[in-house]
């Protein structure tokens, strides 16, 4: 559980920084305040628990950039309004109101690489209206239909 949460939390900053460098998630927390243990501390809300993976990108919006947050959920379970206001509210207190996601939404997958990798940089571009770079390196790259609407 305790990793679900951090992964969410990872997560969440993604979009600012790559988290290939182990340090950037510490230099993020600071940023706002937080040590790392305190900003994975943060989604301790029992709902969170629903969350399987998540991936947070950043979109070009009306310009300036929004951050959509991406959810995978345990089997069954569906994102209603409860357990958006629990991801929004964890995040707010656990870091601050301007890394709240202006939109959440359940996904049935993400895209990986071969390797098994989320590949944030598919979703990114995929949402932003670019061609995605990486197509031939995903092992299922149908799962970017999840994305287009945004």
């Amino acid at each position: 559980q305790v990793r679900l949460k951090r992964a969410l939390f990872d997560a969440h900053f993604q979009q600012r920084r790559r988290m290939n460098d182990p340090a950037a998630l510490t230099d993020i927390a600071a940023s706002v305040g937080l040590s790392r243990a305190e900003a994975a501390a943060a989604l301790t809300d029992p709902e969170i628990d629903a969350i399987v993976e998540a991936l947070a990108v950043g979109q070009r919006h009306e310009g300036d950039e929004r951050i959509l947050l991406f959810v995978r959920l345990r089997e069954g379970l569906v994102l209603d309004t409860g357990l958006e206001r629990a991801i929004r509210t964890c995040i707010r207190q656990g870091a601050s109101p301007r890394h709240v996601p202006a939109i959440i939404r359940a996904v049935t997958d993400f895209p990986r690489t071969r390797s098994g990798k989320l590949s944030e940089s598919a979703v990114r571009d995929e949402v932003n209206g670019r061609e995605v770079k990486n197509r031939d390196a995903l092992m299922n790259p149908q799962v970017l239909e999840l994305f287009r609407q945004f």
